[in-house]
Order: C-alpha cells, then structure tokens, then sequence
C-alpha cells in the first residue's frame, strides 16, 4: 500500500464510514495483513447466497497525481470495495474502474483475517 491510497471502513447498511486509516503505521499493517490472505485458495463463485447480508466493507480510494491530460486531481477515486457478509465465507470484490463484480468464497483462516482489519 502506498501513501496515495486510502482505506475505510464503511457501514454496509448505513453507507456510514465507520473509521478512516489514515497513518502509515496502519496503512503498512493492513498491508501486512492483505498481503498475507491466500488468495490462491479463493474460490470464484457465480454470487453470494441469495440469504447473505452485507455486513460492512473495505473501501480503498486513490488521489492520482496526474490526469490523462496532465493536470492533476484532488479528487480521491475509489479503486476497490471488499464487502463481507456476516458470518458467511462470502465477499465481494468490487473494481469500479472496470465496472467488475466479482464474488469469492474463502477460506475461514481468511475471512477471520479480513473481519479482524473491519
């Protein structure tokens, strides 16, 4: 992770931010922590069951020093949307950039490691 994302945690209910991270010491644990997920045992699923909730979500933006056109840009970007779904293995990766959805179901080892960061 690099000091031009920005991660939140957000209310998937409430589309409240719950909490911002915004200091390098966080930043480079939840990296940590990403990093360590074996995304290799993920399976790809068709969705999410139907009965799953959306409990909260991992949202990280970006703030890109220059535009297409050279200029730059105050504006944060939301890149990715994790979403958890209670007490389910189910997530779902958003990627706004490519309008992509796509739903996983993980290992438990996993979906602990993500549910200990929201």
């Amino acid at each position: 992770m690099n000091s031009s994302s920005r991660p939140e945690l957000v209310d998937a209910q409430t589309q409240e931010v719950v909490s911002s991270i915004d200091s390098a010491t966080e930043l480079a644990k939840l990296g940590d922590s990403i990093a360590g997920l074996d995304a290799a045992s993920w399976k790809l699923v068709s969705s999410a069951p139907d009965d799953c909730v959306a409990d909260r979500s991992l949202r990280f933006y970006t703030n890109p020093t220059e535009t297409l056109l050279g200029s730059s840009s105050d504006q944060d970007t939301e890149s990715l949307d994790i979403t958890l779904y209670g007490d389910t293995d189910y997530i779902t990766m958003y990627i706004p950039a490519m309008d992509l959805t796509l739903d996983f179901e993980l290992p438990q080892q996993d979906i602990d490691t993500l549910g200990s960061l929201l």
